[in-house]
């Protein structure tokens, strides 16, 4: 996993200039693409004790401050 806490705003505000493609056509009652979005990286931001994380393909989970702690 990786802390993306930090960027969530950002992540969320890139992907709501998207409208088009995220947000209009699909239902509108709870819970939408972005509630979805937003659960899903909470959930993965609680398994490694951050507000929000982000998954990435690995046999265990990993906490990670930044992409550089891989190499």
């Amino acid at each position: 996993m990786l802390d993306i806490s930090r960027w969530w705003p950002q992540k969320l505000a890139a992907i709501e200039c998207y409208q088009s493609q995220f947000v209009v056509g699909r239902p509108t009652e709870p819970p939408t693409f972005l509630d979805r979005l937003r659960d899903q990286a909470a959930f993965w931001g609680w398994s490694i004790g951050v507000k929000y994380g982000e998954a990435y393909a690995s046999r265990e989970p990993l906490g990670l401050a930044s992409l550089r702690d891989l190499v």
